[in-house]
């Protein structure tokens, strides 16, 4: 999964920990995460993640134009 927002924060790469009821699978997980650039993103993502990037970049591109 992932998430196409825009952001004026400043940070480049954060650490997210999964939380859960105790037994939760992933729970207590450490995450690190990090902006790429949309047009870099493609060969960053596993297991078909980037499947919807061009349906994605469509988008911010009709956003863009109004």
């Amino acid at each position: 999964m992932f998430f196409h927002a825009r952001t004026t924060e400043p940070r480049d790469s954060w650490t997210h920990t999964v939380t859960g009821r105790d037994g939760d699978q992933g729970s207590g997980l450490v995450l690190r995460c990090r902006f790429v650039p949309l047009s870099g993103a493609a060969g960053l993502l596993a297991d078909r993640q980037d499947e919807f990037l061009p349906l994605v970049e469509h988008a911010e591109h009709a956003e863009e134009a109004g």
